[in-house]
């Protein structure tokens, strides 16, 4: 998650229902047994594409306030079922998230994290 978050950073987990969460929130998943520190980026129901380091969400770029390493990768879009969901690691060259992976489910979804 660097350039925001660097290994040690310290973090809460609230869990909270998933209506709740907003595109942006930093949440935990799990995925194979092991909890990944992620940006919540598409909501179920949602298409989610990426050109040229921009994410787009229904066909309009996504204006993010925090700070990413572009991705240098183009993926199609993607179409989120009333279920899953879209996640990204800030640094998006070097993460391991839904670019990958495809949605998560929101089973696996362990919470909002807030940094300590």
């Amino acid at each position: 998650m660097e350039p925001n978050f660097q290994d040690g950073d310290l973090f809460r987990v609230e869990e909270i229902p998933l209506a709740d969460l907003q595109r942006g929130d930093l949440i935990v998943v799990e995925h194979d047994g092991k909890l990944l520190l992620k940006r919540l980026i598409g909501l179920p129901n949602e298409t989610v594409s990426i050109q040229d380091g921009t994410v787009f969400i229904n066909g309009a770029a996504v204006d993010e306030s925090y700070e990413v390493v572009p991705a240098t990768y183009t993926m199609d879009e993607v179409l989120l079922d009333s279920h899953s969901y879209f996640i990204l690691g800030d640094n998006r060259p070097d993460s391991i998230d839904s670019h990958q992976l495809g949605p998560v489910h929101g089973d696996a979804i362990k919470g909002k994290a807030i940094p300590e």
